[in-house]
Order: structure tokens, then C-alpha cells, then sequence
């Protein structure tokens, strides 16, 4: 991003006075190089210090470079855009600005700004003027007797327009100096699996508290690094996810490896160190007499460099061969891992089936126990039966000598009425 800025600013000697229109219109261009929305490097900005407006102008200038398209910018079609946005280079800067912001979060952390070298008679209120025409401010602190302050914009491409158009700026004598504000709320994940993704690890912190960002990092050609960045909306959340996770074991998959944190070390590689903040010290002076050059062999400074590149050639072997052995120990700890991971599974599977067998076991003592149930009960129910069956037999017998002993006195009784006359005859023949 430095690169295409500085060349911009080269032209701006006038003390007071805004960057070039041809500055903020790229650093709003959806086409702009670099993915950042201030990415530019077309040569197209040089020369061109003849459009640059005065500070107190900032509203029309910002007004213009939002209308403003830019044509000659390079690079990858909406760098500011997110993902699935399509193709919007026939757009407006406005209505690429709108379209990239629909769902980016407002006022993060990447949207702070740090502004050095201020002069002690600024106050808040013309510390927020400067910013005024690069969006909306929800945050501003100025150290006047230090001479820097801090700003907060609502987007991150505003910060950067912001960033690309006043550092460097000449303000009452002083070179404003305009940085990134550094992330004390960020931390840099470690040992990630091949498989987390951006969205995963944002939940998977979300739990710590409010998670601005989440990106796992990867390599040139797309694939990850197995490592991430995760930026929270406070500090407290990033110093209670830190601790948790240092003294815990935290797991983002299944693999039982956990991932290490620690506080992201943010180093500005955009814009260096430029020569103009340089302070031209004794020893600065006495440093910068000679010029760049190779020594010639043999001499003073031949023999010292060599010395320096042995030591530094046995520091990279050293450092080659503690990297192998970890790397070793790594491969190591990860066959370990899996082998213990599939005992673990096969225990688990023999623990299923031992469970499953004394299930089948339980459930065939309840089979066996319902048939004994049940043979009781046809039992019972015969013997039930068989004794229903004696009584109505009993009955039965009972009823039928019943009803012989009742023929027998019927018949003793008719017999006897029969023999009546007959003896009466007898009797009365004998007398």
C-alpha cells in the first residue's frame, strides 16, 4: 500500500495543504490494486500536485472523490468488496463504497487510527476537522502536550483514504506522521487443522466475547497456514480468551490438539520507515557517510562482514536443525496421536459391543423369564382347568346317585302299593 502513497506524496511541498484529489479517488476506486480499497499503483498519480485543495476544503474534496471513477487504477476488480459481490467495475466509487460496507462492521479496530507529531496548540475539535471528510468519527483523543492523538472512522477503506491523504501532510510546520493504531484487542491462533475455516474460528472465540474479525491465514496459492488472526471488539475479551486458552486445552475439531495463542505482534510493512522521519542525529550523520557498496576483499570491513555471515550462517543452522527436530518431534506426537486415536476408537467399539452383549444378555433373562411366566401361568390355568373339571365330574356323579337313589325309592314305593291288594286278599281269604 506504501508504495503507490509515497509516490503521490513526493509532489506535496506546500505547507497546509491537502493531498492530491487523484489520491483519495483511488483509494476509493473498486478497482483499486491490492484488495484494500487504497491499494494503488498506477503511475498515473504522479504529477498531478496541481489538483490539491487546502484543508478547509476537505468537504468538496471528499464530495468529488466519491462521485469521482477511476479509470486507470490496476488490479482485481473491487478490492474492498466481499466475496460473491461480482463484477462492479462499471460502478460508481459511491455505489462501490456502499455496496463494499453492507455488511462490514462499523468502528472496529482496524479503523483506529494513531496521528503523531501534532502541535501543541491543536485541540479536539480541529484534530476532528481533519477527518471530518473521510466519514463518520465515533472516537477521538488528542495529547496535545505529546503531540499525538487517536481516531476511530467508521470504515476501514475511509481509514485508509484518511491515512493515504494526510500522513505526510504539512501542518504549521510539522510532518503529520499517520499510523494504524496497533490491535491490543488481536490475537495471532496457532496450530489450526487443515479444515478450520474463517467462520469457524469465529465461533469458536465468539464465546470469549465480541469478535470483530476472524481470518485464517494462508499461502500464496489459497491454502491455510494453520494460522489466524482473531481481532475482538475489546480488550477484555482477547485478555480472557488469551488466559483460558493458555491454561486450558482448547480444540477447535476433533483431532486432540489443541491451538496456543499469544498477543499479535503488528508490524507496519506498508509504509516503513521514509527518510523524512528520520532524526538527523550525530549519529544518524556519522552512519550515513558512506555510501551503500560491497567491501573489497581483504579488507577491514571484508573480514568483519564474514565474520558476521558465519555467525549469522550458524545461527540459520542452528535454528535449521532445532526447526527438523520439532518438526520430527511433531510427526512423532501426531503418529502417537492417531495410534491413540484408534485405540481409543476400537475401545470405544469393543466398549459398544460389550454393551451391546450385555444387552442381548438382559434381554434374553427377560425372554427366559417371560416364557417361565408364562409356562406358570398355563400351568396354573391347567390345573385351573383340571380342578373345574374334577367338580363338575363330582357334580355330576353326585347328581347322578342322586337321581338313582330317587328312582330306587320311586320304585321301592311302587312296588309296595302294588303288593297292598294282594295281602289284603290273602288276609281276608284266611279269615
Amino acid at each position: 500500500m506504501a508504495g503507490g502513497f509515497n509516490k503521490g506524496k513526493q509532489t506535496d511541498n506546500n505547507p497546509g495543504k491537502n493531498k492530491p484529489d487523484s489520491i483519495k479517488q483511488e483509494m476509493m476506486s473498486p478497482n483499486s490494486r491490492g484488495g484494500g480499497g487504497g491499494n494503488t499503483g498506477s503511475s498515473n498519480d504522479k504529477g498531478k500536485s496541481s489538483n490539491e485543495r487546502s484543508l478547509h476544503s476537505g468537504s468538496k474534496s471528499h464530495q468529488h472523490h466519491q462521485q469521482h471513477q477511476q479509470h486507470n487504477s490496476q488490479g482485481g476488480g473491487g478490492g474492498n468488496l466481499q466475496e460473491g459481490k461480482g463484477d462492479v467495475s462499471g460502478l460508481s466509487a459511491a455505489s462501490a463504497a456502499a455496496l463494499s460496507t453492507r455488511d462490514e462492521k462499523k468502528f472496529t479496530g482496524r479503523c483506529r487510527l494513531f496521528v503523531g507529531n501534532l502541535t501543541p496548540d491543536i485541540t479536539e475539535e480541529d484534530f476532528r476537522k481533519l477527518f471530518q471528510p473521510y466519514g463518520e468519527i465515533s472516537e477521538v483523543y488528542v495529547n496535545a502536550s505529546k503531540g499525538f492523538g487517536f481516531i476511530r472512522l467508521d470504515y476501514r477503506h475511509n481509514a485508509e483514504a484518511a491515512k493515504a491523504a494526510l500522513d505526510g501532510m504539512q501542518r504549521k510546520g510539522r510532518t503529520l506522521r499517520v499510523r494504524y493504531a496497533s490491535l491490543g484487542s488481536a490475537l495471532k491462533v496457532k496450530n489450526l487443522s487443515q479444515h478450520v475455516s474463517n467462520e469457524l474460528l469465529h465461533q469458536a472465540f465468539s464465546q470469549f466475547g465480541e469478535v470483530e474479525r476472524a481470518v485464517v491465514i494462508v499461502d500464496d496459492r489459497g491454502r491455510p497456514t494453520g494460522e489466524g488472526i482473531v481481532e475482538f471488539a475489546r480488550k477484555p475479551g482477547a485478555q480472557a480468551a488469551y488466559k483460558r486458552i493458555t491454561e486450558g486445552v482448547f480444540l477447535l475439531s476433533s483431532a486432540p490438539r489443541p491451538v496456543t495463542v499469544e498477543p499479535l505482534d503488528q508490524k507496519d510493512e506498508e509504509d516503513g520507515y521514509p527518510e523524512k522521519f528520520i532524526n538527523k542525529t550525530d549519529a544518524y550523520k556519522k552512519d550515513r557517510e558512506s555510501e551503500p557498496r560491497f567491501a573489497p576483499p581483504g579488507s577491514f570491513e571484508y573480514e568483519f562482514g564474514l565474520r558476521w555471515k558465519e555467525l549469522e550462517e550458524l545461527e540459520k543452522q542452528q535454528h535449521e536443525g532445532v526447526k527438523k527436530a520439532m518438526e520430527e518431534s511433531r510427526l512423532k506426537l501426531e503418529d502417537e496421536m492417531e495410534n491413540a486415536m484408534f485405540e481409543q476408537q476400537a475401545e470405544m467399539i469393543r466398549q459398544d459391543l460389550l454393551r451391546q452383549q450385555e444387552e442381548l444378555r438382559r434381554l434374553e433373562e427377560i425372554r427366559q423369564q417371560e416364557q417361565i411366566r408364562r409356562r406358570q401361568e398355563l400351568e396354573m390355568r391347567r390345573q385351573d382347568e383340571e380342578r373345574r373339571r374334577q367338580e363338575d365330574d363330582r357334580r355330576r356323579t353326585d347328581l347322578l346317585l342322586r337321581s338313582q337313589e330317587i328312582r330306587r325309592r320311586q320304585m321301592g314305593q311302587e312296588s309296595m302299593g302294588r303288593d297292598r291288594p294282594g295281602d289284603m286278599m290273602g288276609r281276608q281269604a284266611r279269615w
